[in-house]
């Protein structure tokens, strides 16, 4: 069986709200739910598109109750402390990775307390620029988060007591052999031709592909923990990283 979901990382109170109404409408008419990875209290200046929404909290929590949208933690600050790569070494900057547990820890306690003061309630996390490392694991299971959006696996994979959401792509892939995959998309990073053109192909992604999305939350993932699973993981996890890194070769 072949099983898509969306992810759209960097969502917070000043990105392009235009932007991400047009997408929310469009995942709305196919009644995709997407995992919104939201920063609690953006500091990157970078990020920074529009005014800051007054109602933001309110929508998202809409978005959540109403539409069951999937909400992720995004990390806290999205800033940048260092330049470790952590566990799935893809970038080589960090907010969590490489710092200790008090630091880390008070990192995840602090983003959960915005989320409780706004009525967010989550047990995922995603990481900014896909760098955690065993620290950020322990710490995130010690807080109640047990879903982490990441991981080159072909099915949910289960590992010291998180259960990892693959996330292979940063593109629509029509994929023609059974898993379960995620596209991530960071709306903001596109110019306004590359975001019209993403838009009219999500259209027709969408719309040929609709009865494969599905909401992470509502899959039984412990039929994934079983041997065969565990192998197919790990073989996919093996070839994967060699082309990831054929590919990105400096």
């Amino acid at each position: 069986m072949i099983s898509y979901i969306i992810r759209l990382d960097d969502i917070h109170d000043r990105m392009n709200h235009n932007r991400f109404n047009i997408l929310c409408e469009l995942l709305n008419k196919y009644n995709i739910k997407p995992i919104l990875g939201v920063i609690p209290n953006n500091l990157d200046e970078s990020l920074n598109i529009d005014k800051k929404d007054d109602f933001f909290w309110s929508k998202i929590k809409k978005l959540q109750n109403n539409n069951n949208y999937i909400i992720s933690l995004h990390g806290y600050e999205h800033k940048y402390t260092n330049q470790n790569s952590g566990v799935m070494n893809i970038n080589n900057y960090s907010e969590f990775s490489g710092l200790s547990y008090e630091e880390q820890n008070n990192k995840i306690v602090k983003a959960l307390g915005i989320f409780k003061k706004y009525g967010i309630k989550t047990n995922m996390f995603m990481a900014p620029a896909h760098s955690f490392d065993k620290i950020t694991i322990k710490v995130l299971y010690q807080n109640g988060i047990i879903n982490i959006t990441d991981g080159f696996y072909l099915y949910p994979y289960f590992k010291d007591n998180i259960w990892y959401i693959p996330q292979q792509f940063w593109a629509f892939r029509d994929i023609k052999f059974s898993g379960v995959f995620t596209f991530c998309f960071h709306i903001d990073t596109f110019t306004d031709k590359e975001f019209n053109k993403f838009i009219l192909n999500g259209k027709e992604f969408l719309e040929k592909n609709n009865n494969k999305f599905v909401n992470i939350l509502e899959l039984d993932l412990s039929i994934y923990n079983s041997i065969k699973y565990k192998v197919l993981n790990n073989m996919f996890n093996f070839l994967y990283k060699i082309i990831y890194k054929a590919k990105h070769k400096k």
